[in-house]
């Protein structure tokens, strides 16, 4: 069953624009992921026990000094950098740039991969 409602005999699952087309039946939902060339399932049960007793982490309150403001270097439109997915394969990324920030009078930087709508560091 499509999130829609409807019901298909055959649908593509995955298609590299659309990665996220999800599929569900009852309490299950899940959808094609491809990791360079390789290709896997990402799954969820709405109704698993696990989830419905999960009531959060334990955590540290959240400390404002770590509150800390950075400088954007932009790159060159082309740059890359290499990065490792959780099944140890490493392809390039796209990088429009790095943080540049002081703490503790030491100077940090990292490095910011695109990821279309979403940046991250």
């Amino acid at each position: 069953i499509l999130p829609e409602g409807n019901s298909v005999k055959e649908a593509l699952a995955f298609h590299p624009d659309s990665t996220s087309r999800a599929f569900e039946f009852g309490s299950l939902r899940w959808f094609v992921i491809k990791r360079d060339d390789q290709f896997g399932v990402r799954l969820r049960d709405f109704e698993s026990p696990q989830l419905e007793n999960f009531h959060g982490i334990e955590r540290y309150p959240v400390d404002l000094s770590w509150r800390i403001e950075a400088q954007f270097e932009y790159a060159d439109s082309s740059r890359t950098i290499e990065i490792t997915n959780i099944l140890g394969q490493t392809s390039p990324q796209k990088s429009p740039g790095t943080l540049v920030f002081d703490f503790n009078d030491v100077e940090y930087r990292l490095d910011v991969i695109d990821e279309g709508e979403r940046i991250c560091l």
